[in-house]
């Protein structure tokens, strides 16, 4: 299985000693939870862990990165990002500008690819033969809100509405962001940038407010629960925590 381990929370390990092939990467189904979808070196196959079978979804040697979705399957093949039919196998190919994009995620019908360059594209689902980007940036990351979307790149957080197609600087800072997220509905961003932990106001009547919530060193792993509280790790190499933060 490629050193894959599947742990059941009630029942313990599930394993994948039933698949021959080695795994190079792994991702569930979004619905059933004895589904999965594996990246093995000639394809994309589809597991069934109740009934402990797999079987070809995809032939190709040249897939970077997949997901699969209201039983289509998304992949960057080379400098293409491909939707195919499971039921029908009929396939789409849209051309890229960058050959090292992978899906981030497919959220409110819309597919979100990221190039570690710092590129970001954006498409509505269903990708057809003529779909072109609903937005292309430059950024390293991104949270999305209702319609409204948060992403940054380096040095510049910005917004983005769907609805309205309004895209606007919200702030550009001399150092490095490491991650943003929208906190409090769209009321407040959290940004990482020089170790610390900081608080915008995105009201724009007056000046933004910033506020320094918490220092720590290396921050990474941040993740935000649906009740604002802020869990993240950092801390010298060799000492790193698990930190939780009321937001």
């Amino acid at each position: 299985g490629g050193g894959f381990r599947i742990f059941d929370l009630k029942g313990g390990e599930t394993g994948l000693s039933f698949i021959k092939s080695k795994i190079s990467e792994l991702k569930w189904d979004e619905k059933n939870s004895f589904l999965l979808y594996a990246k093995m070196s000639d394809g994309i196959y589809k597991i069934d862990l109740l009934f402990k079978t797999y079987s070809k979804l995809y032939s190709s040697k040249t897939i970077s990165d997949f997901l699969v979705s209201q039983n289509d399957l998304y992949a960057i093949e080379s400098n293409y990002l491909l939707k195919i039919g499971l039921g029908n196998n009929d396939i789409i190919s849209i051309p890229l500008e960058r050959k090292d994009y992978k899906i981030n995620k497919i959220i409110n019908k819309k597919i979100f690819i990221l190039s570690p360059a710092g590129k970001m594209q954006i498409y509505a689902l269903p990708i057809e033969e003529k779909s072109t980007p609903i937005l292309l940036v430059n950024a390293n990351d991104f949270d999305l809100y209702g319609n409204d979307l948060l992403f940054n790149n380096d040095y510049e957080l910005w917004n983005y509405n769907f609805a309205s197609g309004d895209k606007n600087l919200i702030t550009r800072i001399g150092s490095n962001i490491k991650k943003a997220l929208w906190a409090n509905g769209t009321d407040y961003i959290i940004f990482i940038a020089d170790n610390r932990i900081k608080l915008m106001e995105t009201d724009k009547r007056d000046e933004r407010q910033v506020f320094d919530a918490a220092t720590v060193e290396n921050i990474n792993d941040v993740i935000l629960s649906e009740k604002n509280t802020l869990y993240f790790t950092g801390g010298a190499s060799g000492s790193i925590k698990l930190y939780k933060l009321e937001i």
